[in-house]
């Protein structure tokens, strides 16, 4: 008799093993699939609501570059720094001061682009800076 007690018993707990690791499994992929549905849930919805409105300045507001372009928005600031002279950004951009950024951040209420902004010292990299903006608005 004992030798049978033994044999049920290791059959037993062997049986509640792989019961017991069937249901590990189950509860892990259940998790795993929450997540990555939660996280595909959130990038959609992420890029979704981060996209706003792109701002224009109205006539009073609008920035007036030296040689006589008036811009308006974002878009005109690229285009404007696409085509200007190195010269022309450098007495916008000079030292502390930075016109295009004090007009990005005041004026078209972006201040990440403005900050961006103060910290290149370049007309390319101020260019790629309002691009990259750019791509944050509908």
């Amino acid at each position: 008799m004992p030798r049978s007690s033994k044999k049920t018993t290791k059959k037993t707990a062997k049986k509640t093993t792989k019961k017991s690791t069937a249901k590990a499994a189950k509860k892990t992929v259940k998790k795993v699939t929450k997540k990555v549905a939660k996280k595909v849930g959130k990038k959609s919805a992420t890029k979704k609501s981060d996209k706003r409105a792109l701002v224009c300045a109205n006539d009073e507001h609008c920035f007036w570059v030296s040689d006589g372009q008036v811009l308006k928005n974002l878009e005109e600031l690229a285009t404007a720094l696409k085509a200007m002279h190195k010269d022309l950004f450098t007495y916008h951009a000079k030292g502390h001061s930075n016109d295009f950024a004090d007009w990005v951040e005041h004026v078209l209420a972006d201040e990440s682009c403005a900050a961006e902004l103060r910290k290149t010292r370049s007309l390319n990299g101020a260019h790629k800076v309002v691009i990259r903006h750019l791509s944050y608005y509908a």
